[in-house]
């Protein structure tokens, strides 16, 4: 089962990067990743919870009214714990209309690290949106 949350994890993590990228991109929108408990506002590290994708149209990096939730996914981890490290301390992940839908400033890495014995992971984002996943002694 702790081997199955951490596949779960990856294939969230690269597909929640592909739509918040895919999204910008298509649409000319800030779109803001964040984690959240409730599915509705951001909340600082609760990735461990789920994920919250959105359009932010005015860049408070907050979930107004008017924006739009692209996705809402409940992460619910048993086996292990979420935590994202990224650029300038930021506790979200903002790709940019301006540069093609690309996360400029929010480069950074996500970090699985498992309660059991098996390897940690580190889920990179690089500068241009693309994520590479190694294992890691850093949790």
């Amino acid at each position: 089962m702790a081997q199955e949350e951490i596949k779960k994890v990856k294939k969230l993590l690269s597909y929640s990067n592909l739509t918040a990228k895919s999204h910008a991109s298509t649409y000319r929108a800030n779109v803001v990743i964040c984690s959240t408990d409730n599915g509705e506002q951001c909340q600082k590290a609760q990735w461990h919870t789920g994920l919250l994708i959105f359009q932010d149209t005015n860049q408070n990096k907050q979930v107004d009214s008017n924006e739009k939730i692209i996705l809402y996914e409940k992460t619910k981890l048993k086996y292990g714990t979420l935590d994202w490290r990224g650029t300038l301390s930021s506790p979200h992940i903002t790709f940019m209309a301006k540069h093609d839908g690309l996360p400029i400033g929010s480069n950074g890495s996500f970090f699985y690290c498992s309660f059991h014995n098996l390897s940690n992971k580190r889920i990179v984002l690089s500068k241009m949106g693309h994520i590479r996943i190694e294992d890691s002694k850093n949790c």
